[in-house]
């Protein structure tokens, strides 16, 4: 959130140690929302993010360990595979990238997120 506008409002919607989702009132009147993960900033739309939250419902209490396909959307997929180390990694394919997370961020991830 360093390098906003000063003229534009912005507000915290919810927050970890590690991870924050926030908004933008831009002067259009138009209200962007933004999700940091890592060094990661993934910025909605109001539509896309009424998708997002939409979909977010999916996957946010499903067991640790749980393994497969965990969401799908037209939009979104989020998935989890143990892989040869016995780590458990999660991936999150949003539109233009994909985000993988080990399970404590993952967890961590979900937490941001359950309170949106």
């Amino acid at each position: 959130m360093n390098n906003i506008d000063p003229n534009m409002k912005t507000s915290i919607i919810s927050q970890t140690d590690n991870f924050i989702a926030w908004k933008v009132e831009e002067p259009d009147d138009e209200v962007t929302f933004h999700l940091e993960i890592n060094n990661l900033t993934i910025h909605f739309f109001a539509e896309e993010w009424e998708e997002f939250l939409d979909f977010k419902k999916g996957f946010t209490n499903i067991p640790k360990g749980t393994t497969g396909t965990l969401a799908d959307s037209n939009t979104y997929y989020v998935n989890c595979e143990k892989i040869d180390s016995g780590d458990y990694l999660y991936s999150m394919e949003i539109p233009g990238a994909t985000v993988f997370l080990f399970e404590e961020d993952w967890i961590e991830f979900c937490e941001l997120i359950r309170d949106l």
